[in-house]
């Protein structure tokens, strides 16, 4: 699934966010695209952007509390992926992003996915 995500750093930290898109993505972690080559051995916030099941409704935001694994550029995307392990979810986040994810591989996903 290839889902919007915005990777933003704790304040203090001199960086901006930066958006990006899923390119692949589980309950523990995710492969993100983005088009600068960010890294940071801290803590680090995604935002999730999880496009609806059904035309009409919104997109949910799922906050993430994780660290980056690795930074490579893939010449496949021409973009650098990013891997990210979660190691905390906002509020519900962990209950909604399973069941999303659930509902996709089961086959129910409409257009909603790109």
């Amino acid at each position: 699934m290839h889902w919007d995500v915005v990777v933003a750093f704790d304040e203090g930290v001199a960086r901006p966010a930066f958006k990006g898109r899923t390119n692949d993505i589980s309950i523990a972690g995710a492969s993100i695209l983005t088009d600068t080559n960010i890294y940071a051995t801290n803590l680090v916030t995604l935002l999730l952007a999880i496009p609806p099941m059904n035309s009409g409704q919104g997109k949910t935001i799922v906050e993430i509390r994780g660290r980056m694994r690795y930074t490579v550029h893939s010449s496949e995307h021409c973009r650098f992926r990013i891997g990210f392990h979660f190691e905390s979810f906002k509020g519900d986040g962990r209950a909604v992003l399973e069941t999303s994810l659930a509902r996709r591989a089961m086959g129910r996903s409409v257009q909603t996915e790109s």
